[in-house]
């Protein structure tokens, strides 16, 4: 199986890292292991060992982020690794078209959708006149809203 170490310097939640490719060699699956959470074993080479914090599999074609390295007998080192799941489809993510009827900053707070949560209350106030009512007529205003 042949994996890319590589050097991630971008966050996690990001398409489209910042990716430096170190060292191509061949590894085994270990036994018993999954394709989201994979273990390889390699030879041990410490040349590229303290940069490598993400790994390419041609055969798997995914992704993966290295959690754990555990040196081994035989001058073999063992790689535990998550899938990154952005990166390995990227391709796909950012090919889909989507309607997007909400988000967080910059939306249009005055379309309702329903989510919105409102606190009304009715709030009275009433005020006398001093002189009372004239005669020939009078204007009341009454307001509503915030």
């Amino acid at each position: 199986m042949l994996l890319t170490l590589m050097h991630n310097s971008s966050e996690r939640n990001v398409i489209g890292k910042t990716i430096s490719s170190l060292f191509s060699t061949n590894a085994i699956i270990k036994n018993d292991t999954s394709i989201i959470r994979p273990t390889f074993i390699l030879q041990y080479n410490e040349d590229y060992l303290s940069d490598v914090n993400y790994v390419y599999c041609a055969q798997t074609r995914r992704y993966y982020f290295l959690n754990n390295i555990t040196v081994l007998t035989g001058q073999r080192i063992e790689l535990e690794c998550e899938v990154d799941v952005l990166q390995s489809f990227a391709s796909e993510i950012l090919s889909q078209k989507a309607i997007i009827s909400k988000q967080e900053n910059n939306g249009n707070l005055y379309y309702n959708d329903g989510s919105f949560v409102t606190d009304v209350r009715d709030f009275y106030t009433i005020k006398t006149f001093s002189n009372g009512f004239e005669q020939n007529g009078q204007y009341i205003l009454i307001t509503a809203g915030a």
